[in-house]
């Protein structure tokens, strides 16, 4: 049960990070041409994937010691 919450917090912050890359986005659409926002965006889409790669990588980790000491 408990790693289940863990999966979820995971999603949910992979989520969220995800979300606000989006609104960010959006805002700078508003703001900016759209060509100038969309050069900025493709320079810091690869940084947002490797943070969402990265927190997906750890939460895979707790879930995986969450099953190693649960078997113990």
């Amino acid at each position: 049960m408990k790693t289940n919450h863990l999966f979820l917090l995971a999603i949910a912050l992979i989520s969220l990070l995800f979300t606000a890359y989006v609104i960010i986005a959006i805002i700078s659409i508003a703001e900016n041409p759209v060509w100038e926002t969309v050069q900025t965006h493709l320079t810091t889409l690869p940084l947002a994937l490797a943070v969402m790669c990265y927190l997906a990588k750890m939460a895979d980790d707790i879930i995986r010691e969450a099953k190693t000491s649960a078997g113990k």
